[in-house]
């Protein structure tokens, strides 16, 4: 970087170029990381419990009975009435203390505050949202899941500047030796990605991090 604009050359310019832009990723990043902490640590016990049941759905997925999934009532729908609440029907006309009375709706009970069934009501109904709405949405979740590809990006595009360095401003040698250094850690790190979902193996590399018990 302290060599004179009229002097830089080419390798010399990517150089500058992808430590700075990884400089400029990995400080965004980490300004990302604190806000997503902050704005996770700030939800409530309910908006928590939200997310939790989230995660557990996308994990294992709730089966849907073959009637519901062709558009007939299931069973518990069609089901006929009991014996107790026919029971409970013909005396409720035999009464005379209740004739002349309306039957009071099924809702929600009364003591429940008119905007807590508002939202319940507005959160489990399929609400169609305006597509300014969506675009808000996509982009503050985008927002808190991005840190990550970020400290990727400029991660890589400050490894990209070592690459470039070693093998256009120093001696063979020395780059064969950063390269393998390279080769040997870029597996290590490629096996955190690689663990995925699978229960089994997650399963097993917690038993294996047991027998360890950070003992080498």
């Amino acid at each position: 970087m302290n060599t004179p604009l009229h002097d830089q050359t080419t390798a010399i310019c990517l150089i500058n170029a992808s430590f700075i832009v990884g400089l400029v990723f990995d400080i965004t990043a980490a300004c990302l990381s604190f806000l997503t902490f902050r704005w996770l640590g700030r939800l409530t016990d309910k908006e928590k419990e939200y997310l939790n049941r989230k995660f557990e759905e996308r994990d294992d997925p709730p089966e849907t009975e073959d009637a519901a999934s062709d558009g007939q009532p299931s069973a518990t729908q069609t089901a006929l009435p009991t014996a107790s609440q026919v029971q409970g029907t013909e005396k409720t006309k035999m009464d005379p203390s209740t004739q002349g009375q309306t039957p009071a709706r099924a809702g929600p009970p009364n003591n429940q505050p008119s905007g807590t069934r508002d939202t319940e009501a507005n959160s489990c109904a399929g609400v169609s949202i305006s597509l300014f709405e969506r675009a808000l949405v996509w982009w503050c979740s985008l927002s808190l899941f991005i840190p990550l590809l970020l400290i990727i990006s400029g991660v890589g595009s400050m490894a990209l500047g070592i690459q470039i360095y070693i093998w256009t401003l120093q001696k063979p040698l020395v780059a064969i030796l950063v390269t393998l250094a390279y080769l040997a850690v870029i597996p290590f790190i490629v096996g955190l990605f690689v663990i995925g979902r699978e229960p089994v193996r997650r399963e097993r590399i917690m038993d294996k991090l047991a027998k360890r018990r950070g003992d080498w």
